[in-house]
């Protein structure tokens, strides 16, 4: 929870008093407005909930891949779940996607998991390529949660998201004897 609790504190900072969607001197990390300052500190929030949840886990208390490093674990979930949405998997989708998943955007804009793998299955995200930098995730017996930085190319809803590292969070939770994703926030701008 540290790593989650300093990623706020350093990004809050990072865009402090900023009045739009500018560079902070020697970052290439844009710097967003209050409203998506707003929506950072609930997605941190939602993020997290499943920490505080118990009996999440199985019935016998097993946890997956613990012999994997948290950092390892949450690269392979966010492969599986970043190639799902690449491929337009919308099958391995609905298993990889809690039934309470959402998805928020630096724009504003958020989604459920059905209307999320509507968009997939229409065609209307489409992913070229995807690479992920500065993963740092915490673990606990039945969650994750991660915060990383992803360069990728894509088109959302017709428009061009920009091909330069961009900071996302996604959560993680076991059960059923399966990781699945609880949320994803996206603090990627469009290009101009």
């Amino acid at each position: 929870m540290t790593s989650l609790s300093s990623f706020g504190s350093e990004l809050a900072k990072e865009i402090e008093g900023s009045g739009g969607c500018e560079r902070a001197v020697g970052s290439t990390l844009p710097i967003y407005s209050r409203a998506v300052k707003r929506t950072l500190a609930l997605i941190v929030c939602a993020a997290a909930l499943p920490a505080l949840v118990t009996g999440c886990g199985s019935s016998d208390g097993e946890t997956a891949s613990a012999d994997q490093t948290p950092n390892q674990q949450a690269r392979e979930l966010l492969t599986n779940f970043w190639t799902q949405v690449k491929d337009a998997e919308t099958s391995g989708l609905e298993t990889t996607l809690d039934p309470s998943w959402q998805l928020a955007r630096a724009d504003g804009t958020h989604l459920s998991r059905s209307e999320y793998i509507d968009e997939v299955g229409k065609g209307k995200i489409d992913i070229v390529n995807f690479r992920f930098d500065q993963i740092d995730a915490t673990r606990s017996e039945s969650s994750i949660v991660v915060r990383y930085i992803t360069t990728a190319d894509y088109t959302l809803d017709g428009k061009k998201y920009k091909g330069t590292p961009a900071p996302y969070l996604g959560t993680f939770i076991f059960q059923d004897e399966r990781w699945q994703m609880t949320s994803q926030a996206n603090f990627n701008v469009p290009v101009d």
